[in-house]
């Protein structure tokens, strides 16, 4: 089961930490040019009204 994480609220605060720092590298290959600093970064481009969701796979096993 796929489930939609939101790194953001939908004031752009950042509530979901963890999600942003795992997928800082994912983000790093589809934009090589983002400053070294990613979490200042991203909370500026969140503080301009970008908001981020990412896809999550849960593995359900039954007995």
């Amino acid at each position: 089961m796929t489930q939609i994480i939101e790194i953001t609220d939908s004031s752009g605060r950042i509530v979901a930490g963890n999600w942003l720092q795992q997928a800082e590298s994912v983000h790093r290959q589809l934009r090589p040019q983002l400053m070294p600093e990613y979490v200042g970064q991203m909370q500026r481009v969140f503080a301009g009204g970008a908001r981020m969701l990412v896809p999550s796979t849960t593995v359900s096993c039954s007995a």
